[in-house]
């Protein structure tokens, strides 16, 4: 849900105390609220010129930026390069300690798409209407420990979501005719496109932001926020739809990537002022929707060659197949006659197609790469039928291979900002997979001319790594530990029983500051 306006909120709320010694302060908000948070939702649009940095080289080994104006500097920076723009997510000084914690390095959305044809086309309207009732939360706070009574003042405190996406795409060069691979740009700029974040989400905590905006050519120190000396934590939680928000991928392909991005504005003396910038990545992993997974049983394909003279059938156990667990195929051949054809060899293959869309969106350019998982050679040749099973068969990330083309990915498939000449989104990188058997034949001709023919029959599969299964649609249960930190005083454990895990509570529907004395 997003409302849009102009929003001001007045000074800090009492809220009933949660514990203790503990209170919780509603957060001061900027000009656009999602869920009823200091909240707003942007996607990639060019607004202008802004410059690239490296985190690297910000003072105190990549945390602060310097600046002369209230507001924050805009920048660009490669979020896929680790390197020059490595994550930070602790700054300590003499007055204060900042920390941006997450809750967890990865996070499970339930909302894994898919396309007509794995899917079959007549379940489309099913999963759409799956998909808009799919939503994950990403938490996490940021902590403040004021060291000095003397207390901490800071200007603006924000936490920004950020995917970000390098996707490669396919152009015909004008001068030879073929197909050139080519990192998406940006083209009234001519930067990259993986230096914008494709989506990004922002919680404001802290003076309100309209108020900053109008007063920044006088450099008005109005809507300050104030901390005594304690521990505070900035709570925040970010709720991600199926339908908006990408998965975590990493390839040669292309790769996604999500950042967390604290920013924290620090006035200081002479009207300048210091940011220090704080960024933690994580993934977001989107695993099936349990309502899908009857769709993805066993299935059977039975088909016949040369007018019926060798009739197949196909099954295999389940089309979902997780790497590095067994699963089960059986074929079965019948020959009309046996001096019409002779059948040499059988081959289970697992095809993988990576496919790229076209700059200008009508179409796609494809790779395929396969790999052998059984093979059958010794067939009996005076039996009209052939009944082949393949209990074991296992897929494999890397079968042996070196070069990154030599490498199996998990299913992945996203629509993307481009569309078709009907208006139809396109997919930005799509990874789909094949089981298939290759059945090698030698017919004779009338003329006694003997001549080699394969005959290959296909199933579409969904490939899958554990953390996609729908095993993991929650993650494993993990007891939190209880640490003291800063000032915050021991807690008495006599009354908790250890045997049984706390309730698991309504995740908050706002973001909230919480101190602990």
């Amino acid at each position: 849900m997003r409302a849009t306006g102009d929003i001001s909120l007045g000074a800090p709320v009492e809220a009933p105390s949660q514990s203790d010694g503990a209170r919780a302060l509603g957060p001061k908000v900027g000009a656009c609220v999602l869920a009823g948070g200091g909240r707003s939702r942007i996607y990639h649009q060019n607004q202008g010129s802004a410059e690239i940095r490296k985190l690297q080289n910000f003072k105190e080994t990549g945390r602060v930026i310097r600046h002369i104006r209230p507001e924050a500097p805009k920048f660009l920076y490669n979020a896929f390069n680790r390197e020059e723009n490595p994550c930070n997510t602790m700054y300590d000084s003499a007055q204060a300690q900042i920390s941006l914690e997450l809750d967890n390095d990865c996070f499970y959305l339930p909302g894994l798409r898919f396309d007509e044809k794995t899917l079959m086309q007549q379940h489309s309207s099913f999963q759409n209407a799956a998909l808009r009732e799919s939503h994950t939360a990403v938490t996490g706070r940021v902590r403040v420990i004021v060291k000095q009574k003397r207390g901490f003042l800071f200007q603006t405190l924000c936490v920004r979501l950020s995917c970000y996406s390098a996707q490669f795409m396919y152009t015909r060069s004008p001068f030879t005719g073929n197909m050139l691979q080519t990192l998406s740009r940006d083209k009234k700029s001519g930067l990259f496109k993986h230096y914008w974040p494709t989506i990004q989400d922002v919680i404001h905590f802290g003076s309100d932001r309209k108020a900053v905006e109008d007063n920044k050519n006088s450099g008005d120190l109005n809507g300050l926020t104030f901390l005594e000396q304690g521990t505070y934590d900035f709570i925040f939680s970010f709720n991600l739809d199926a339908n908006s928000f990408l998965a975590s991928v990493n390839t040669h392909c292309g790769s996604n990537v999500y950042r967390a991005e604290a920013c924290v504005t620090v006035p200081k003396a002479r009207r300048k002022f210091e940011t220090i910038f704080m960024s933690s990545e994580f993934q977001v992993r989107k695993t099936m929707l349990p309502k899908l997974i009857p769709y993805f049983e066993s299935a059977m394909s039975h088909n016949f060659w040369e007018s019926g003279m060798l009739e197949s059938e196909f099954v295999l156990g389940s089309r979902l197949i997780e790497f590095d667990t067994p699963f089960q195929l059986s074929l079965q051949l019948l020959r009309q006659r046996l001096d019409f054809c002779k059948i040499m060899t059988v081959d289970i293959i697992l095809q993988q197609t990576i496919s790229f869309p076209l700059e200008n969106g009508e179409g796609y350019h494809e790779k395929q790469m396969g790999k052998i998982l059984a093979s059958v050679t010794d067939l009996d040749q005076t039996q009209m039928c052939h009944s082949l099973t393949f209990d074991n068969l296992i897929a494999k990330q890397c079968f042996g291979g070196t070069t990154a083309d030599s490498k199996f990915f998990p299913y992945h498939f996203e629509l993307g900002p481009l569309k078709d000449a009907q208006g139809n989104p396109c997919h930005s990188l799509k990874i789909s997979h094949e089981v298939r058997a290759r059945v090698k034949v030698v017919t004779m001709r009338p003329n006694g001319q003997a001549v080699k023919a394969q005959y290959i029959l296909s199933v579409p599969v969904v490939l899958l790594d554990a953390d996609m299964n729908h095993s993991s649609y929650l993650p494993r249960y993990e007891p939190k530990q209880i640490n003291d930190i800063g000032d915050a005083g021991n807690q008495s454990l006599g009354g908790l029983d250890s045997f049984v895990p706390p309730a698991y509570s309504e995740l908050p529907a706002y973001s909230s500051i919480i101190q602990t004395n």
